[in-house]
């Protein structure tokens, strides 16, 4: 029930953000903000119930939720300076920066577990890539090869939406409200993907 109810949520969200997005007065670039604030909210809080729904975490302590809230305040001083700076809210350069954090969260993880002699991920191993036990029983091997393929994840996502920013900001290009929707959704996936990174660091 859970899982239809995330399901049909994700699909209004969809939609959603897909009818903002074509809003392109200047005007209302102070609701596309607010809109941005309130996702970006919404993913913090979303994001964690989903992972619980499917096992891939712990039931959240209260500290965990603190963690959460702190970094939500980060994101959102981020946004609020960049918007200020640039004047206007930009859908497809809100999918890139999600991106970068994502990339920046997971390369930080990586490099901490790499030289460390200590496993700060068994988490890891109630998501899909648990797999990867199945190839050694070395703890740290196992977590730094897990750490490996998320980073690469991280990495297309940044690249794409990268790519995306790009050809969205060419004059000749077609179809720029749905390039500025795929770059929100896959930026979004990368944050959630750097919100489950701190849930499971120990």
């Amino acid at each position: 029930m859970i899982s239809l109810i995330a399901v049909g949520s994700s699909v209004l969200f969809c939609k959603l953000l897909y009818l903002v997005i074509q809003l392109n007065e200047f005007q209302v670039n102070i609701y596309k903000f607010l809109f941005g604030v309130l996702v970006t909210i919404l993913l913090l809080v979303f994001f964690p119930k989903i992972f619980m729904e499917l096992g891939w975490i712990p039931e959240l302590i209260p500290e965990y939720w603190l963690i959460l809230l702190l970094t939500g305040m980060g994101l959102l001083v981020k946004m609020f300076v960049s918007d200020s700076i640039d004047g206007n809210f930009q859908f497809q350069k809100f999918g890139y920066d999600n991106s970068i954090i994502a990339f920046g969260g997971v390369l930080t993880s990586l490099v901490l577990q790499f030289t460390s002699d200590f496993d700060y991920y068994p988490g890891l191993d109630l998501s899909p890539l648990k797999i990867i036990n199945n190839f050694s029983e070395k703890v740290l091997l196992v977590r730094q090869i897990q750490l490996v393929i998320v980073f690469f994840i991280a990495l297309i996502a940044i690249l794409l939406t990268a790519k995306i920013s790009r050809s969205y900001n060419d004059e000749k290009t077609k179809g720029k409200n749905f390039l500025a929707f795929l770059n929100s959704i896959i930026g979004s996936l990368a944050l959630g993907l750097y919100v489950y990174i701190l849930i499971l660091k120990n």
